[in-house]
């Protein structure tokens, strides 16, 4: 069962991860694509071309975590919200960017993640950074809004093993890359 308001995400449990399905929340659609990799990381993107909307959902099965990160292109703003399926609790949440040239945003949760969020206005390029320290695990997430491409970057320090997807909102494309000692 997937919860989605249009304002906000707070909460999603999703259990057949094999299972294709559409979103219908009306008015509005979202595609979704499913990949699981062999760390139990399920990779879901929601993706609305006619709203340009995308969302991105990285869920671990083992830690029950799940990371939303909403990025609207047309109104350049960025909503990310850090929810824990298993307390469902809310660790972070950013609801818009304040006007400035770059923002930088460093937050230290009990859980030892430190997230950084970097945005440049003037380029539209928004880079996201999470760092897991106890589990060694970087999430890169490099957002163009002009290209409407949006790169995702899985890094695993441990296993050395990079995940990659690619998402062209134009062609409607998903590319999907397993890479190791790719960083």
């Amino acid at each position: 069962m997937v919860v989605i308001s249009e304002a906000y995400l707070h909460y999603i449990e999703y259990n057949a991860v094999q299972q294709a399905l559409t979103i219908n929340v009306a008015p509005i659609t979202y595609k979704q694509y499913t990949f699981i990799t062999s760390s139990k990381r399920t990779i879901l993107v929601f993706q609305n071309t006619s709203s340009k909307r995308t969302i991105l959902v990285f869920q671990n099965t083992s830690s029950k975590r799940t990371i939303l990160v909403f990025q609207n292109t047309s109104s350049k703003k960025t909503i990310l919200v850090f929810q824990n399926t298993s307390s469902k609790r809310t660790i972070l949440y950013f609801k818009t960017l304040p006007p400035r040239e770059q923002s930088y945003y460093f937050k230290k949760t009990s859980s030892k993640r430190t997230i950084l969020l970097f945005q440049n206005t003037s380029s539209k390029r928004t880079i996201l950074l999470f760092q897991n320290t106890s589990s060694k695990r970087t999430i890169l997430v490099f957002q163009k809004t002009s290209s409407k491409r949006t790169i995702l970057v899985f890094q695993n320090t441990s296993s050395k093993r990079t995940i990659l997807v690619f998402q062209n909102t134009s062609s409607k494309r998903t590319i999907l890359l397993f890479q190791k000692n790719f960083l």
